[in-house]
């Protein structure tokens, strides 16, 4: 499954800072979506995701991008990230819980991702030998199909 962004999926800062100088030098013209790792959440806190998405803003300040944060399936940490500023989150929750965390999010302008966005075409520069190179590899190709799909 194709994303409509490039999404990538980033452990560290560093790695989120490397995906977003490769976009910024592509001719991709559009906001990466950084997704923290599966279950990250559960792991490293939502707090964690924040100060990292915060940080690179400070870095990159006028390079546009959007992230997401795994929150499984806890809406308690779902709606601790918005809280926290996150604008995207991605929960795997039953009907009840989701409609009543889809709903504060509609309220914070926050996105709600599926799961099933870890199954599109994503780069996990944690799997990655050399971060820069498959950055470049990865938006060189999401652009030109991008491209390819406008003309």
């Amino acid at each position: 499954m194709r994303q409509n962004q490039p999404c990538f999926v980033v452990h560290i800062l560093e790695q989120a800072r490397i995906a977003l100088d490769a976009v910024r030098v592509s001719s991709y013209r559009g906001a990466p979506l950084l997704l923290s790792p599966q279950n990250y959440a559960h792991m490293a806190g939502v707090a964690v995701f924040a100060a990292m998405m915060d940080a690179l803003a400070k870095i990159r300040p006028n390079v546009p991008f959007d992230g997401a944060v795994d929150c499984g399936d806890a809406a308690g940490y779902a709606m601790a990230a918005m809280r926290s500023g996150i604008r995207g989150i991605i929960v795997n929750l039953e009907d009840a819980p989701l409609k009543r965390v889809e709903s504060m999010a509609k309220q914070l302008n926050c996105t709600v991702h599926d799961p099933s966005i870890y199954n599109g075409s994503i780069l996990d520069l944690g799997l990655a030998d050399d971060p820069v190179a498959a950055c470049k590899t990865y938006i060189t190709n999401f652009a030109n199909e991008d491209a390819g799909t406008r003309s």
